[in-house]
């Protein structure tokens, strides 16, 4: 089977942590007789320009291959103004319904009919119902991330052994808005005021292969952000069995749910994130990691919904 990608995020030598994602989950598909490509239209280096340059040369790859799987909603219009017939799926990436833009919502009205199937991240309860949408977040890599022995992880950082420290993840650092590390600062202030000493650790710009250190090296994770989808930063923390404090974004509440010591803020205020902060530190066992594997959000169970996804719409 056959599969093009078409997607606006995927690493670049620039900024080899953008869209990794996507890279890995289509990586995962590529067993027992999927062949997937991916067609990558990098808008966020040359501009938005990139959506119009690339319309016809998708006219003419995608003819060779029997499904088009793009990832984001304006890859979806990209292939649909290359007007080729194909079958035809659409992943959404972040909330479009409550944090997304009023153009993104009328772009999903307008994909929508043309698509065989449009895969949402957030757990949102108003699809449920809906035969065209399925909730299927992306995977996390078990191999890639596990448990490490956090004296270790943190010397290979540089940290020092005997602090505590909370984790904050953004792939474009502190510039994202949405991410709120003005909140994320203002928590640590908080639970500085409480006596509880604990130091801010970013992650961004890292190579791949030591990110597991920074979910290893923390004692907790700290979600602020105004919205979200289904924040892999979250499940990386999982798989870490690293316990997650977090704004009631995206699917994080359901995520979260049965994972000792990670909790989800009611009102999303600092005051209150610092206070169930307080509450995670206090705990003395974590079992997020067992909770992710539950759940069936380790990378390999989703590489099979969408094998499953796949077959359906040729059916």
């Amino acid at each position: 089977m056959k599969i093009l990608h078409i997607t606006n995020a995927y690493p670049t030598k620039n900024y080899s942590s953008f869209g990794i994602f996507i890279k890995e989950q289509i990586d995962s598909i590529n067993s027992n007789g999927y062949e997937n490509d991916v067609y990558f239209i990098n808008a966020w280096e040359k501009g938005k320009i990139e959506y119009l340059r690339n319309i016809f040369k998708i006219r003419k790859i995608a003819k060779d291959y029997e499904i088009v799987h793009c990832h984001h909603i304006y890859s979806g219009l990209v292939f649909l103004l290359a007007f080729t017939r194909k079958k035809f799926v659409l992943s959404l990436l972040g909330d479009i319904n409550s944090g997304g833009k009023l153009l993104d919502k009328l772009l999903l009205k307008i994909v929508k009919p043309f698509s065989d199937i449009i895969i949402y991240k957030n757990a949102n309860k108003s699809w449920i119902n809906d035969k065209k949408m399925l909730y299927c977040p992306n995977g996390v890599n078990l191999d890639l991330f596990y448990p490490l022995d956090r004296t270790s992880s943190r010397e290979k950082l540089s940290l020092v052994v005997n602090k505590k420290y909370a984790l904050f993840v953004s792939a474009d650092g502190k510039k994202n808005k949405i991410k709120r590390y003005d909140k994320f600062v203002r928590v640590i202030e908080l639970l500085n005021s409480k006596d509880i000493e604990i130091e801010p650790l970013i992650l961004y710009g890292v190579e791949r292969s030591k990110v597991p250190f920074y979910y290893s090296s923390s004692d907790i994770m700290i979600l602020t952000s105004d919205h979200e989808g289904s924040p892999n930063a979250v499940k990386e923390a999982m798989a870490c069995n690293i316990p997650v404090v977090s704004t009631n974004v995206g699917n994080v509440a359901d995520m979260l749910s049965g994972c000792n010591g990670s909790f989800v803020s009611k009102n999303n205020s600092p005051e209150d994130i610092a206070e169930l902060a307080e509450r995670s530190l206090n705990t003395k066992e974590y079992n997020s990691r067992d909770q992710l594997i539950t759940k069936e959000l380790d990378m390999l169970s989703v590489a099979g919904k969408i094998k499953k996804i796949y077959t359906r719409i040729l059916e």
